[in-house]
């Protein structure tokens, strides 16, 4: 069990959860609502890395995929490891995301990247929303780099 703080979000999509997994888990997929590149290998023990055009880069490791339930990933910022979460469940009109981010390091000093970091994944579920539902990208060009 990851120690240390933890994010948790709940959204509710007008999709299958076929669709939501599919858009977790497909590089030209990732690229419509969060990354500007992708590569993936969805099961586990894959790999993964994200790259945005603003030079920012991010991989780690696939710990978990049950498709289209469950994608967990080993996720890294400098020396700080935490798990991230995507639970898919379907719901009446679609699917019920659930993220969650763990082993965020607790602290005073720590409140505003806990801040930054709910505030960073609630804008992008939401982008992932608005792509799935309406097909429209509503993010900025200079927040792509996140």
């Amino acid at each position: 069990m990851a120690r240390g703080r933890t994010i948790e979000q709940r959204l509710a999509i007008h999709a299958p959860p076929e669709k939501v997994f599919a858009a977790l888990t497909e590089p030209t997929l990732l690229s419509k609502w969060w990354t500007d590149e992708a590569e993936i290998d969805p099961r586990r023990g894959g790999r993964y890395r994200f790259a945005w055009d603003g030079g920012y880069e991010h991989s780690g490791d696939v710990l978990v995929a049950t498709p289209p339930r469950l994608l967990r990933l080993g996720w890294r910022r400098g020396r700080v490891r935490t798990t991230v979460t995507f639970q898919i469940r379907r719901a009446r009109r679609g699917a019920l995301v659930t993220l969650r981010e763990a082993g965020i390091p607790a602290g005073p000093r720590r409140f505003e990247e806990l801040l930054g970091l709910s505030v960073g994944w609630m804008y992008y579920l939401g982008n992932l929303r608005a792509v799935l539902e309406t097909g429209s990208d509503l993010r900025r060009p200079l927040d792509k780099y996140w």
